[in-house]
């Protein structure tokens, strides 16, 4: 059995480097469970199933599955049992007379089950953990399943069942063969007993390299009827072998997913040969051959490219030179011009330069544009390689003249129209604009790089405090000469930043007229600074002034009048300040404010009260607010008395012999309170003598 061991890690070794990817299909979240698809193919159904845990796995390997049929009466709705058989793994001894076949995947589906576990080998056993041994094993075993019938079959993933009717629907169940979890684990699959076309395979791109032919194919096109493939060449056309000892396996991984599989054989250039492609099924049968596509290397390996470039000025034009090595298959020249460095490279010879000729002229209006050259080696495969690109400057010391006529305007958007003359020179490649906000002052570069035209749009914001802003133009000409500056051009931006407006933090109340305290604007371009006045309820303002005076007195106005005031300015371009908050004052009606006469004080001897009366001298009379005090005290109000009333009994609860003052006051409808009354006392013990 040491041969059988050895076979079998020989096949491991190849295998293990598509662990990475398998094993992130074994998540330990994934519940127990079974996974079964099923096919009819020639007169039989394919059962082909994968447990989902390494887990469960492990303990089936010796106890195996039940397979359960049922045929389906549609017309009823219901299933009869046919037969029930047991799948069991094949013991150790049963891999036997496979120890010196070349089936790869079935010896690795042996070591799966039965092989020796690295981790009781291994003299460290940290190196590799039991699980993640378990894991690989788990992974291998799935994959040698899905590409090899008889791997599949040794490991108890598969059954094919000949007892089929044709055109008939068959029920499967597959369960774990397990004592603890009898009946737990378990899934089912219906199959109708119908043929199928299995699809032809084909390849989506052929690439043809140095040494090697690169196939291309699409494995999401047939992700539902294939698991691995074979690749087969012909050189003659007619006998095909597969090229590759192991079938392709459509591999991916967790950081890069891709729908296209290629593989590259490693070939001789120019030997033509044919490929072709066949589809291998999870239940091992495989589909027909693709149709085959002619293929081969081919030379990729360019020449060795010119190299010491250099040019001199000959017969108003240029002579390149350069230097090349003449490799065997090397059979011409090319030269190439382009306008930038960077930029569109065209040919500009006619026919191939001969490989022994090292000079190239060229007369061309582009020279004015001081091109960039390259020259090309290219080999008999039609294989370029190109050298340095090498500027070319023809001698022009003189520079343009300075830009005329530059005029200009600025809309009320702020976009600036630059017109200027275009300069005769003939060798006149654009223009650059510049700006400065103040006359004398530096000026910006603002197209950074030559325009050609001689007109110019710039954009500006209106909203600074700068009225003016300045441009000038110089010329450029194709050997980057630049001109002296233009004349200056001075433009005023157009005034689209109203005023501030004036601002009224106060008014008084004089008599007939008010006095109205307010602040001029802030702006330095106001032309005039107004105050309007309206009545309440009125829609019309009146101006009342356009000249700012710190008190304005508004005269010839309605007393008991409500009136709102305003202000705005406008300024040097006409432009007129947003209106602020209103101000309202009332302008009192002007009445009499004498304060009321009180009369002598009465003794009504009989109530022992005080009779104070007064006489009213003022117009408009709301109330009464009468006040006493008691031996020179302080004032008290004693009574809140209506208009009508002009007299008040003042009872006296004690004959004491106390002095009693009194003084009143008017309270105006207006609001508006008289000064008090002239004084009057009274004194009992003069009225006891």
């Amino acid at each position: 059995m040491n041969k059988l061991i050895q076979n079998f890690l020989m096949c491991i070794s190849l295998l293990l480097s598509l662990v990475i990817t398998l094993s992130g299909q074994t998540k330990d979240s994934i519940p127990p469970n079974i996974q079964i698809i099923g096919q009819y193919h020639h007169g039989s159904i394919h059962l082909r199933w994968a447990p989902s845990q390494v887990e469960l796995w492990m303990q089936v390997i010796n106890t195996g599955y039940t397979i359960e049929k049922f045929e389906v009466n549609n017309e009823n709705n219901t299933r009869q049992l046919l037969k029930s058989v047991q799948v069991l793994p094949w013991k150790k001894h049963d891999f036997a007379p496979y120890i010196d076949g070349e089936n790869k995947q079935l010896l690795a589906a042996g070591h799966t089950m039965h092989g020796d576990w690295e981790t009781n080998l291994s003299k460290n056993k940290n190196i590799f953990s039991r699980k993640e041994e378990a894991n690989n094993r788990y992974s291998i075993a799935m994959y040698v399943a899905d590409i090899d019938s008889t791997a599949a079959k040794s490991l108890g993933l598969l059954y094919i069942d000949e007892e089929v009717v044709a055109n008939k629907e068959y029920f499967y169940i597959v369960s774990a063969r397990i004592d603890t979890l009898s009946g737990l684990i378990r899934n089912g699959i219906s199959i109708q007993s119908t043929p199928i076309q299995l699809p032809q395979v084909t390849f989506e791109n052929v690439m043809e390299g140095e040494g090697k032919v690169s196939l291309y194919w699409d494995k999401e096109k047939y992700i539902d009827n294939y698991t691995a493939y074979w690749i087969e060449k012909s050189t003659d056309g007619i006998i095909f072998k597969r090229i590759t000892n192991d079938p392709i396996l459509p591999t991916s991984s967790l950081e890069f997913e891709s729908n296209i599989v290629n593989y590259t054989d490693s070939v001789t250039n120019y030997q033509k040969a044919d490929y072709r492609i066949i589809g291998i099924t999870p239940f091992g049968y495989s589909s027909a051959p693709s149709h085959g596509i002619s293929a081969m290397g081919r030379d990729k390996t360019p020449p060795r490219p010119p190299s010491n470039m250099s040019f001199i000025e000959k017969n108003n034009g240029i002579e390149l030179n350069w230097k090349a090595i003449i490799d065997t298959d090397l059979t011409h020249f090319n030269v190439y011009r382009g306008l930038a460095f960077e930029g569109h490279f065209e040919k500009v010879n006619l026919h191939p330069i001969s490989k022994d000729i090292r000079i190239y002229e060229e007369k061309s209006e582009y020279l004015k544009y001081n091109p960039y050259y390259m020259v090309s080696s290219v080999d008999s495969a039609g294989n370029e390689s190109k050298s340095l690109k090498l500027k070319v400057f023809l001698r022009d010391t003189l520079p343009p003249a300075p830009p005329k006529g530059l005029k200009g305007k600025i809309d009320t958007n702020g976009v600036v129209t630059l017109t200027w003359k275009a300069n005769t020179e003939e060798d006149i490649a654009g223009y650059m604009v510049y700006f400065s906000n103040q006359r004398d002052y530096f000026y910006t570069n603002l197209t950074g790089q030559h325009i050609k035209d001689s007109t110019y749009f710039d954009t500006i914001t209106l909203k600074t405090l700068n009225e003016y802003i300045f441009y000038r133009v110089s010329a450029v000409d194709h050997f980057r000469h630049i001109s002296d500056f233009s004349d200056i051009l001075e433009l005023k931006k157009p005034d689209i930043i109203a005023p501030q407006p004036p601002h009224i933090f106060n008014i008084k109340t004089e008599n007939d007229h008010l006095i109205i305290q307010w602040k001029a604007s802030k702006s330095m371009d106001v032309a005039q600074q107004c105050i309007l006045r309206r009545k309440s309820g009125e829609t019309s303002w009146d101006t009342i002034t356009r000249n700012f005076s710190p008190d304005y007195k508004d005269l010839g106005l309605v007393t008991n009048s409500i009136y709102e005031y305003t202000t705005l300015a406008i300024d040097d371009d006409g432009l007129v300040s947003i209106i602020p908050k209103l101000v309202k004052v009332f302008l009192p009606k002007q009445v009499k404010t004498n304060p009321p006469e009180i009369a002598p004080i009465v003794y009504d001897t009989l109530q022992n009260a005080l009779e104070i009366s007064w006489i009213a001298n003022a117009e408009d009379s709301n109330t009464y607010s009468l006040y006493r005090s008691v031996d020179e005290g302080p004032f008290l109000l004693i009574a809140s008395l209506p208009k009508e009333k002009q007299s008040y009994n003042d009872k006296l609860y004690t004959l004491s012999e106390a002095r009693y003052t009194y003084k009143i006051k008017t309270n105006l409808v207006n609001g508006v309170k008289t000064k008090f009354s002239n004084e009057m006392v009274f004194h009992l013990i003069d009225v006891k003598k």
